[in-house]
């Protein structure tokens, strides 16, 4: 059985800062109460088991969300991070020789890093393409059709070409402009040409995409490990501390537990990060190659038992 920790609520209710004042007095595990956890959960379906890990992790998420200044969409961040978190505990090995953190941190980083990425793209198409579809867009139209009726969709795309911009963002930015428009509407005033319904496209991630993401995560996940194995005990415990963990272990820590000075330790950690990486390297080059020497597949053609 698991060992009993205090039932806590970590249910976001909307609130990032009582939020994360409840989740900090969550106790931290011991690296044997952890493994024990995850051995319920993934032996026996253990839910209590789940929800502690999950628990206890929580503070490492929010320094996660807090590093990518998502606050503005934490909500969202939070679950994204849960769902990372959930996925690393079920793969999670006791051989890895690492905490649950820090083998989670594929994950989260993944899925905090496709919001950031989309709430960059977000925040570029409104400080520039927008603005100035809103500052010039109702001059470049007067220029256009000299005459105050209402815009057909040529016009709309005369004034993006004026302006530089992609037609997409006219359209969206013309309706707030000037009133709200019926997703029915058509596109071209007097003419068959469709509505703004036909024009609207699903912006939600690929889920063939996002699952050959996440295979990429684990296979350099895989390369990291493996590259790691081949560091003696002591540089790999350092590369870890120092490379892996989070918050890392401070260079004094480590002088201290090896009764070396912080400047050996900082040489060992540069010296093991070198191996690592030309490990990892050497893995990458020879699967490219081994993509390379395979045969290409031939077509035979069909047949038919008649």
């Amino acid at each position: 059985m698991p060992p009993t920790h205090p039932r806590y609520d970590y249910l976001y209710r909307g609130n990032p800062q009582e939020f994360m004042g409840r989740v900090s007095r969550i106790p931290n595990l011991e690296q044997d109460e952890e493994l024990s956890l995850i051995n319920a959960w993934q032996t026996e379906g253990n839910k209590q088991a789940l929800n502690i890990l999950i628990a206890a992790h929580q503070k490492f998420l929010v320094r996660n969300i807090a590093t990518r200044r998502l606050f503005d969409r934490f909500d969202e961040a939070l679950q994204a991070g849960n769902i990372a978190l959930v996925k690393a505990v079920n793969g999670f090995k006791p051989e890895a020789l690492v905490r649950l953190a820090t083998y989670a941190q594929w994950w989260v980083r993944a899925e905090l890093d496709g919001i950031t990425y989309r709430n960059s793209m977000v925040n570029v198409e409104t400080t520039v393409a927008r603005k100035t579809v809103m500052r010039n867009l109702n001059r470049a139209l007067k220029s256009i059709r000299g005459d105050n009726l209402p815009p057909t969709y040529t016009d709309l795309v005369k004034a993006a070409q004026a302006l530089r911009v992609d037609v997409k963002d006219v359209l969206e930015v013309f309706p707030m402009m000037n009133g709200d428009v019926s997703l029915d509407a058509p596109m071209q005033y007097g003419e068959d040409s469709g509505s703004r319904m036909d024009y609207l496209v699903d912006v939600q991630p690929d889920p063939e995409e996002v699952m050959l993401q996440l295979d990429e995560v684990e296979k350099a996940r895989l390369r990291l490990k493996q590259a790691m194995e081949t560091l003696k005990e002591r540089p790999r415990y350092i590369f870890q501390a120092r490379r892996l963990n989070d918050p890392p272990v401070t260079l004094e820590e480590l002088a201290k537990m090896f009764n070396v000075s912080r400047e050996r330790i900082r040489q060992i950690e540069v010296k093991a990060f070198e191996n690592v990486l030309a490990k990892v390297r050497e893995q990458s080059s020879v699967k490219n190659d081994n993509d390379q020497r395979q045969p290409a597949p031939t077509s035979e053609p069909l047949t038919h038992d008649i």
